[in-house]
């Protein structure tokens, strides 16, 4: 049976494999007890995920989000390219000061932009509050004229945090649950579930191996835009570490 990576999954896919699946267990495995007893769960896992999507498409907030994001992905790529631009500076000052901002750069991300919502949030926070703090870090900000891209950096952040917040709350409001929440479920029912009936499929395969067959079929239906995004994204990365790495070897040493 194909494995299922449901946290690779966006929430059109987990609605879309969740159905199909769904739809052959009410088929071929409805008089199955143990299927019947998980069937409940999963049809209330895709009323949530429904909800969730009518949530999200109908919402301006969606928009906002992106839009909000593209704003601190600038701001960000712009402070780390200025921070660059003054590494080879003939100011011995203002060169160590970029570098020294450049190696803390690298430490939280250099291509954080790129991250998700979350875990970019988390990292851009984390840059803010050693870039905020009086010490090494702040006075070499000050030594290159950074002020202006730190308080975009800081303002950008706090404008998609703050939509962030109504989003979360306007799905509080209206009792929607989080897609995290689905897909923890989705795990929690699903796996139990596809291993019983795998196993079940070698021990009696007259009577599952048809069925397991056509569940493969839908998990691979579902898979292939998931798996695409997901090379797509490690080849971006792979591509920018092969990047910084020829870029760090070839700037001059402080």
């Amino acid at each position: 049976m194909k494995s299922i990576p449901i946290y690779i999954l966006n929430i059109e896919e987990c609605y879309a494999l969740n159905e199909r699946l769904l739809n052959v267990f009410k088929a071929d495995l409805v008089k199955e007890v143990f299927v019947s007893k998980l069937l409940p769960n999963l049809v209330e896992i895709n009323a949530d995920l429904s909800a969730i999507i009518a949530n999200t498409g109908s919402s301006d907030l969606t928009k906002q989000l992106a839009d909000k994001d593209r704003a601190r992905d600038a701001a960000f790529v712009g402070f780390r390219d200025y921070c660059k631009a003054f590494s080879n500076s003939s100011d011995p000052v203002k060169s160590a000061a970029a570098r020294k901002l450049m190696a803390l750069i690298r430490k939280i991300g250099w291509s954080l932009q790129r991250q998700g919502y979350t875990e970019q949030t988390a990292s851009v926070e984390v840059l803010n509050e050693a870039l905020a703090e009086p010490g090494s870090y702040a006075q070499a900000a000050t030594d290159i004229n950074a002020e202006t891209w730190l308080r975009d950096l800081h303002e950008t952040n706090a404008a998609f945090e703050a939509i962030v917040k109504q989003k979360n709350e306007s799905i509080a409001h209206d009792d929607v649950p989080l897609i995290a929440d689905c897909k923890r479920r989705m795990v929690k029912y699903l796996k139990p579930l596809l291993n019983y009936l795998k196993l079940m499929a070698e021990l009696k395969p007259k009577t599952y191996a048809d069925t397991v067959n056509r569940i493969s079929e839908e998990i691979e239906y579902v898979m292939p835009g998931a798996k695409a995004r997901r090379t797509r994204r490690e080849n971006q990365q792979t591509e920018v570490e092969i990047v910084e790495e020829a870029i760090m070897f070839s700037e001059p040493v402080a």
